[in-house]
């Protein structure tokens, strides 16, 4: 079942509540080669966890890696988002998947693929929204918008220019802190709330700027898990 929520303008950003992060370093490409196998894709897969893990994303690179379910899904409904289970429940973790997306508008307002994680049934959850501009990381405590997550380092800008837009995406959250990189290069830190646990279940969004047609499409395949032992 969807799950609707609007996007209100937040006036104000939390400070972080620590700034003993690792330095960011450019990881590199991970590259999906067609004609592998799920075991051989989650063998190079765990050659960039150690890498996360050497760079000090994660204290270890031991832990489970499973498959997630891909999502193909619309939304037309300006100003607001959607979100549908990924059938996982995790705290810390690693997720990486493929975000494809396009809009029935030729001038939309914000829109995009998203994730969410940390959701419970009250409905507090973190949301992660990557559209053609910038990274958009908000989050709501039960039905109580907390505005947006506040930047440790990094940008959240971006640019992308022809559609339909794709990117392959990673979210690493660990010990209240949160990095998102995209085609395998780190582009924002983030420190999270520690009055809100991490622990709750994983969902895919869909973030709409138009009420045109579709609105917003949203294709996410090659979805993988890490969860530490």
């Amino acid at each position: 079942m969807a799950t609707t929520t609007s996007t209100p303008e937040a006036t104000s950003t939390p400070e972080p509540t620590s700034t003993n992060t690792p330095k960011p370093i450019k990881t590199p490409v991970f590259t999906r080669t067609p004609n592998l196998t799920a075991t051989q894709l989650f063998e190079d897969w765990q050659v960039e966890i150690q890498r996360y893990a050497d760079q000090g994303y994660i204290p270890t690179a031991e832990g489970k890696i499973e498959a997630v379910r891909d999502f193909n899904q619309s939304w037309a409904q300006i100003g607001w988002y959607t979100w549908f289970s990924a059938g996982k429940r995790a705290k810390n973790f690693i997720y990486s998947g493929h975000f494809k997306w396009s809009s029935d508008s030729e001038t939309p307002n914000k829109s995009g693929c998203g994730f969410l994680f940390a959701t419970n049934d009250n409905e507090s959850h973190y949301a992660v929204f990557i559209d053609t501009a910038e990274i958009t990381f908000r989050r709501a405590d039960g039905n109580t918008y907390r505005g947006p997550v506040g930047l440790t380092r990094g940008s959240k800008n971006l640019n992308f220019k022809e559609p339909p837009y794709e990117t392959d995406f990673t979210i690493i959250v660990y010990d209240y802190y949160a990095y998102i990189l995209l085609d395998g290069e780190l582009k924002a830190e983030y420190t999270l709330a520690k009055s809100q646990k991490l622990d709750g279940y994983l969902a895919y969004a869909i973030l709409s700027g138009t009420n045109a047609g579709y609105g917003t499409k949203c294709k996410i395949t090659d979805g993988r898990l890490w969860q530490p032992d």
